[in-house]
């Protein structure tokens, strides 16, 4: 009877641990349109192009409760409400739904080009903006195309009231840390891997996923950016083809729902990116300090460190190769 009752439990722990091994990788998709002021043409411009797209996005939203969508800054939204001022209670419901989440900040900026006060009023004024337009409080901050990120970030944005920092490039596997400030204030931060667009998701991302958990200490999911390229249209995902490296525009609903059928391992879906971080432990998080270098470089494969923005400015200064001085090395990582 014991020997009975002993193969039943082994043949349970077998199935458990069957399922457990057969339980899909969730694949979480923030998906934007990456709009950007002067890239394809003249603010107006822009922004009219944008509005269209946060127009489709609401829609879409409305009709498909599976669908998210990022708006990466309120200009956009400021936009978009003053020329659609009839949609304004749709997209109070869509972000009340969280199908759609708008990042604090009231304009794109380059973080180590303007001062301090610049920096401040960008995440004031969004707010602020925010809460008149639609009543609402945004918890994060985003910019997927930084060449560089100043240190007094993480204390500029945790006395605004933000949970979270996500930006991309700079680290190809991602990275989830807490960014600490020069005051030991501090944020969540977290770097979309590969890039916030332009990749393959089976040559690229597929194989890659390990090394993503890895780096963005996750389980059973990961956070990825999907977007459509500058001013991109909704629902779609640029992509590099074969050969020569062209890009093209792909439905990316239709590609989610192909992934889904070719690969039963891993679960595509789009998600919100602050409920998805929401999910997550950040108690063991490692905390790092300082600056991140040019992204123009190439991705990096190593911690975010002050030193290295620093010397590469010293050898530019200099303008030969030398080593950094005492008075201008890394209080974070000594060297």
């Amino acid at each position: 009877m014991c020997v009975i009752v002993i193969m039943l439990m082994d043949a349970l722990a077998l199935q458990v641990a069957e399922r457990s091994v057969l339980m899909p990788i969730n694949v979480n998709i923030v998906h934007s349109s990456h709009l950007d002021l002067y890239w394809s043409g003249e603010q107006a411009e822009c922004l009219k192009r944008g509005a269209g797209i946060i127009d489709d996005a609401v829609s879409r939203c409305l009709s498909d409760p599976k669908f998210h969508f990022m708006i990466e800054t309120v200009r956009f939204v400021e936009y978009y409400l003053y020329h659609f001022p009839h949609r304004q209670g749709d997209l109070k419901k869509t972000v009340a739904r969280g199908q759609i989440e708008i990042a604090a900040c009231y304009t794109d900026r380059y973080e180590t080009m303007h001062d301090g006060e610049s920096l401040i009023r960008n995440v004031v004024y969004g707010k602020r903006m925010l809460r008149d337009l639609l009543g609402v409080e945004s918890r994060f901050a985003t910019h997927p195309d930084l060449p560089a990120q100043a240190p007094q970030i993480p204390q500029i944005y945790s006395m605004a009231g933000l949970d979270y920092y996500l930006y991309a490039r700079l680290f190809h596997d991602g990275l989830r840390h807490r960014w600490q400030a020069l005051d030991e204030s501090h944020i969540i931060t977290y770097n979309f891997p590969l890039h916030y667009g332009y990749y393959s998701f089976e040559d690229d991302l597929i194989p890659s996923i390990p090394a993503i958990q890895k780096a963005t200490h996750t389980d059973d999911t990961i956070l990825i950016s999907c977007s459509a390229g500058d001013l991109g249209p909704c629902d779609a995902f640029i992509q590099p083809t074969k050969p020569g490296e062209q890009r093209e525009y792909i439905c990316l609903s239709g590609l989610i729902k192909d992934l889904n059928e070719k690969y039963p391992e891993l679960h595509f879906q789009f998600a919100n990116g602050c409920k998805t971080l929401d999910a997550l432990d950040h108690s063991q998080l490692p905390v790092l300090t300082g600056e991140t270098p040019s992204a123009k470089a190439p991705l990096l494969r190593r911690p975010m460190c002050c030193c290295i923005s620093l010397t590469k400015t010293y050898r530019v200064i200099s303008k030969k190769p030398r080593s950094i001085p005492a008075s201008a090395r890394c209080s974070a990582c000594r060297l």
